[in-house]
C-alpha cells in the first residue's frame, strides 16, 4: 500500500522530471500524486483505490489543464521537428574568404562566418546561394 509520503515523493519525482524533459506530460502526473498523498493522508484509501483515483486524476489533469499550460509555457521545438539549419539552404551569402575547388573558404550567413566549399574559384565579395549543408560546412553556388 503507498503511503501519503511515498505519494508526495512521486510527485515531486514526477514535477522535478518535467523540469528536465519539458514536454507538458509528467508534470500532470506529478500532481495528480500530489492530490492522491493528500487525499489519502485525509482519508483511508484502499491501495487499488488509490492506483485508480492516480490514473483517473492524471488523465483529468492532462485532458483539462495541458493546453492551457502550453500556452503559458510553450515547450521548443525538438531538432526533428524544425531544425534551425534546415532552411539555410537556398539561402544567399556573401563569400568572405576565398573558396577554390578542394580548398574551402569562407562566407558570411545571417551574420555569422561559416566554412564553404565550391566548384569553381570564388573572390571575396562575391554574392552566392547555398546549395547545401553538411556539418558545419557550406556548398555554395554563385548567384
Amino acid at each position: 500500500m503507498m503511503t501519503p509520503t511515498l505519494w508526495l515523493l512521486l510527485g515531486v519525482i514526477l514535477i522535478v522530471a518535467e523540469v528536465a524533459a519539458p514536454a507538458m506530460v509528467s508534470l500532470f502526473f506529478g500532481l495528480a500524486a500530489l492530490l492522491v498523498a493528500l487525499l489519502t493522508w485525509l482519508l483511508p484509501v484502499h491501495a487499488g483505490l488509490q492506483w485508480l483515483l492516480f490514473a483517473l486524476l492524471s488523465v483529468a489533469l492532462l485532458l483539462t489543464l495541458r493546453s492551457r499550460f502550453r500556452s503559458l509555457f510553450p515547450v521548443k521545438a525538438s531538432r526533428a521537428e524544425g531544425d534551425p539549419d534546415r532552411d539555410i539552404v537556398g539561402k544567399q551569402a556573401v563569400v568572405t574568404q576565398r573558396i577554390e575547388p578542394g580548398r574551402p573558404g569562407r562566407v558570411e550567413l545571417r551574420g555569422g562566418g561559416w566554412p564553404a566549399e565550391a566548384a569553381e574559384i570564388l573572390e571575396p565579395g562575391t554574392p552566392v546561394r547555398v546549395v547545401r549543408k553538411e556539418s558545419i560546412t557550406l556548398t555554395v553556388e554563385r548567384l
